[in-house]
């Protein structure tokens, strides 16, 4: 009986050896397919939206961008957890940092960034002992005189409170 085992044992290990490198050359062959794949798919989005890189450095860079934002879409919709799916855009080369920067946000006046002053402050001279008691902004054209708003917005809150 220790014999059986030990012979079935050792063709288990056996058959796993030579097995091994079949799948390792596998997973490598899928592997590949997938880098292939996805220069494929770099490719077509490329034209699609009219990207061209100034070298191939640059154009190896984005790929490895395009790579990751690709596969997160592509895991977030294979998830299915959500209403709506994600699509490459023309975002789809940029890092986050690179999106937030170029597509976000207020833009930081030059001054600002450098310290430097284009000029002196608008009111550095103003004092509150010269400033009038009142002002008529309408007078000044600022806004606009009082108006009558008749029953603006009863009917709309009639047929809110009837629904």
């Amino acid at each position: 009986m220790s014999v059986s085992l030990l012979a079935l044992a050792a063709v288990l290990v056996t058959g796993s050896v030579c097995t091994a490198p079949r799948a390792l050359a596998a997973r490598e062959l899928a592997g590949e397919d997938a880098v292939t794949a996805m220069a494929v798919r770099h490719e077509k989005w490329m034209a699609e939206h009219g990207r061209t890189y100034k070298d191939e450095a640059e154009k190896a860079r984005r790929l490895e961008i395009f790579r990751a934002n690709a596969k997160l879409i592509d895991s977030f919709n294979a998830a299915g957890k959500k209403s709506h799916r994600l699509a490459t855009n023309r975002f789809a080369d940029l890092t986050d940092e690179e999106f937030r920067a170029a597509r976000t946000g207020y833009k930081v006046p030059v001054e600002v960034v450098t310290g430097a002053r284009s000029g002196r402050f608008r009111y550095e001279n103003f004092s509150l002992a010269d400033a009038p008691q009142s002002m008529d902004w309408r007078a000044m054209g600022a806004v606009t005189g009082v108006k009558d708003q008749g029953d603006c917005g009863t009917k709309l809150t009639h047929h809110l409170h009837d629904a």
